[in-house]
């Protein structure tokens, strides 16, 4: 018997949901090596924000690598596997592997809500009776944050922020509000300020702007 034998494995039993209307699909239940989708006919499911799959991976999480002895040493490489859930975390990025199969009698659309952390990758839709292995992409784990905020057209700063609230921003957050383009991301904040600028520039000026 030498390191990297396989001693054993097992598979998870599917996560079934069967709902004739959409469903937000939980961290939890992707954490399931594969989830059975049934019930409806065309429908939109969506997924669970990033910082809560981010909180299911840490508990699901199992560092692998070899025993450090005199034959082999330790070898600088680490591999990650997740308890029925694969995932890829390379240059910063975290990308989450998931296996939807539809028994639906019509198309079956994934989405992300907006301002979740999360974007999909490639095709999002399961025909009727098929199946399709998705890649979720984990762009910031960040809980949603409310801040008042002054926006001014054309410049990509937002003034006057609570110096507190700012504690709780993080770079890559996607940002909302009045007059904040679609798109736009936490790139830089100054608590001493009180600034934060985003990745694309507001489009009004305005006082005490509500964003998430």
């Amino acid at each position: 018997m030498y390191p990297g034998d396989i001693l054993g494995t097992f598979e998870l039993e599917p996560v079934a949901i069967a709902n004739a209307a959409g469903v937000n699909v939980t961290a939890q239940q992707l954490c399931a090596q594969d989830i059975d989708r049934s019930g409806a006919a065309a429908v939109t499911d969506t997924l669970d924000t990033a910082d809560n799959i981010v909180k299911a991976l840490i508990g699901a999480l199992i560092r692998l690598s070899p025993p450090d002895n005199n034959l082999y040493g330790t070898l600088p490489s680490q591999k990650y596997s997740l308890l029925g859930l694969r995932i890829l975390i390379q240059l910063h990025q975290v990308i989450v592997f998931a296996n939807f199969r539809s028994a639906n009698s019509g198309v079956l659309t994934i989405a992300v809500v907006a301002n979740s952390g999360v974007s999909l990758l490639g095709v999002t839709t399961i025909a009727a009776t098929s199946w399709r292995e998705y890649l979720i992409k984990i762009l910031n784990a960040t809980p949603a944050t409310l801040i008042g905020a002054t926006t001014t057209n054309a410049s990509a700063v937002l003034t006057l922020v609570d110096l507190n609230l700012i504690l709780n921003l993080t770079i890559g957050m996607s940002v909302s509000g009045a007059g904040i383009q679609a798109g736009s991301t936490v790139v830089a904040t100054n608590r001493d300020l009180g600034t934060v600028t985003l990745s694309l520039p507001a489009t009004a000026t305005a006082s005490n702007v509500a964003i998430t």
